[in-house]
C-alpha cells in the first residue's frame, strides 16, 4: 500500500515570497513617485520657460514688458496681458502642485523716462513637503538667472536666505532686456511722410536707449511768382506778377526741433501737434533756397492750403544704445 503525501508550502517560504512582493511594491512605488515628481519638475520648468519667452517676444515687438507699473499703473502683474495678445493660451496657467505662476518687473537701476524696469521675473511656490527644498533647486538649476527663496517678496534684484526642506519654497527665474531688442535699437524705423511744420512722436524706447530721429526731403520743387489765380508770390506775398518767373533751387535741406509736447516753431510756422496717447514730439521742417532767395512756406496757395503742404519730409527714427561708437562727427540724427 502506497502512502500519498500532501506537499505544500511552508511558513517560512511564504513569507519569503510576501516579503519579495512587497519589495518589489515598495522599489515601485518609489520608482512612480519619482517619475511623477521628475514630471512635475519637467512641468514647472518648462511652464516657467515658456511664460518667459513669452514676456520675451512682447519686448521684441513692444519695447517694453508686458507688466510695467510705469506703462500700465498696474499693482499687481498677471498673465492675462500676453493672454489677451496671443502671446500665452487663454487657459488657466497653474504647476502640477496646483500653484499659480506669477509674474513681474523689478529695477535693476533707475528706471527710463519711459518707465521701463530692466528685470523680468517669473516664480512659482513649492508647497511644504520633505523634499520641497531639493524640488526647487532642480527647478531653479534648469532655468536662466534663476534661484530659490523662502519669501514671496524676495524677488530680484534682492538676496535671500535659500530654501529649506519642510517649507514652502519659491523659485525665481528672470531676464533682462533681451538682446535682439537692442541689436534692434540701432535699427532705422520709418515714422512716415510729413508736410512742413508735421510733428513725429518720440517712439518709446527700451531702458538704456535715446530717441533719435532722421529727416529727409521726399518732394521738393522750384517756387517763382505767378501770372494768374490767387497764388501769391512765393518770396515776397506780393500779389501775382504779369510776367511768371520760375527759380532753379540752389540747396534744400530738412530738419527737425524738439523733443516736446508742443515742439519749436519751423521759422515761426507752428501746426498744432496732439493726438492719442498725448505724449513728445518732433516738428520736421524743411528749407529751401532759390537763386531768388529762401522760399516762404507759410503763404497760401489758396484758402485752404499752403505752400507748406507742398512739401514732402520723409522721417526715420530710432533708438540709440548708450555710449555706443560715433564713428564719425558728421551728426545725422537730432537728440534729446
Amino acid at each position: 500500500m502506497v502512502t500519498r503525501q500532501n506537499v505544500g508550502f511552508t511558513l517560512l517560504e511564504m513569507l519569503l515570497v510576501l516579503v519579495i512582493v512587497a519589495a518589489l511594491l515598495v522599489i515601485g512605488m518609489n520608482y512612480m513617485q519619482q517619475k511623477a515628481t521628475a514630471m512635475r519638475i519637467d512641468r514647472t520648468a518648462l511652464q516657467m520657460q515658456q511664460i518667459l519667452n513669452a514676456g520675451l517676444a512682447y519686448y521684441v515687438s513692444n519695447g517694453k514688458w508686458p507688466c510695467d507699473p510705469g506703462q500700465y499703473g498696474d499693482t499687481n502683474c498677471s498673465l492675462d496681458r500676453l493672454k489677451a495678445d496671443n502671446y500665452l493660451p487663454n487657459t488657466s496657467i497653474l504647476s502640477p502642485w496646483g500653484q499659480v505662476i506669477s509674474m513681474g518687473v523689478a529695477s535693476a537701476g533707475s528706471p527710463s523716462p519711459t518707465g521701463q524696469l530692466a528685470n523680468f521675473y517669473v516664480y512659482t511656490k513649492i508647497p511644504a513637503i520633505n523634499s520641497s527644498a531639493v524640488i526647487a533647486n532642480v527647478i531653479a538649476g534648469r532655468l536662466p538667472m534663476a534661484y530659490t527663496t523662502r519669501a514671496v517678496t524676495a524677488m530680484p534684484p534682492a538676496t535671500t536666505p535659500a530654501c529649506s526642506s519642510g517649507i514652502n519654497c519659491y523659485v525665481v527665474t528672470s531676464v533682462t532686456i533681451p538682446g535682439q531688442n537692442l541689436n534692434n535699437a540701432s535699427a532705422i524705423n520709418f515714422a512716415g511722410i510729413y508736410n512742413h511744420g508735421g510733428c513725429v512722436p518720440v517712439p518709446s524706447c527700451p531702458a538704456s536707449t535715446t530717441p533719435q530721429i532722421m529727416v529727409a526731403p521726399a518732394s521738393v520743387s522750384g517756387f517763382g511768382t505767378s501770372a494768374t489765380g490767387p497764388t501769391a508770390d512765393a518770396f515776397t506775398g506780393t500779389p501775382p506778377n504779369a510776367t511768371p518767373n520760375v527759380y532753379p533751387i540752389s540747396s534744400f535741406t530738412a530738419y527737425a526741433t524738439g523733443p516736446d509736447a508742443a515742439p519749436p516753431s519751423c521759422d515761426n510756422y507752428v501746426p498744432a501737434c496732439g493726438g492719442t496717447p498725448s505724449g513728445l514730439y518732433w516738428r520736421v521742417c524743411a528749407k529751401i533756397v532759390t537763386e531768388k532767395g529762401t522760399s516762404n512756406l507759410t503763404l497760401l496757395l489758396s484758402a485752404s492750403n499752403k505752400l507748406a503742404d507742398g512739401i514732402t519730409l520723409i522721417a526715420f527714427t530710432r533708438c540709440a544704445i548708450t555710449g555706443e561708437p560715433a564713428g564719425s562727427t558728421y551728426k545725422v540724427f537730432t537728440t534729446p
